[in-house]
């Protein structure tokens, strides 16, 4: 859990940045904050689903909710949860969000790490999908 806590807090720190830039980010052609439009919103409202998803897992897991059996899946879900809420920040910024000085493109970067721990993506749902099979056939 302590791996994907370290994730789902560089998600939160590019959230922090997305709404900051929406909030100062005013097209002069639009005459307001780009916070204002519908997509802009919609986009945080995913994101903050994605994060408040993690904090669920997390707590959950924290207080001994979920057995330790889970972890894997946990682990899964909060990484993955937090990947593609640093997408959607990205997508939403566009250019700016991958310039080089733009803090969000090291958030993603930092974010998509995840991918090389153990155990990976592949493992977890290979195993989650034998379970099944080595129960009932032993």
């Amino acid at each position: 859990m302590l791996l994907s806590s370290v994730y789902d807090g560089i998600a939160q720190s590019a959230r922090q940045w997305l709404v900051q830039w929406l909030e100062e980010r005013a097209p002069s052609n639009l005459g307001a904050s780009l916070w204002t439009m519908p997509r802009s919103q919609e986009v945080v409202g995913h994101i903050d689903t994605l994060l408040f998803n993690n904090r669920t897992l997390l707590d959950s897991a924290a207080q001994g909710l979920t057995p330790a059996t889970h972890a894997a899946q946990i682990a899964y879900l909060m990484t993955n949860n937090a990947i593609r809420a640093v997408e959607l920040a990205i997508e939403a910024a566009g250019n700016p969000g991958l310039a080089r000085k733009n803090p969000l493109q090291s958030r993603y970067r930092n974010v998509v790490c995840e991918r090389v721990h153990t155990p990976q993506n592949d493992v977890v749902l290979l195993n989650e999908g034998k379970a099944p099979f080595t129960q009932h056939w032993g």
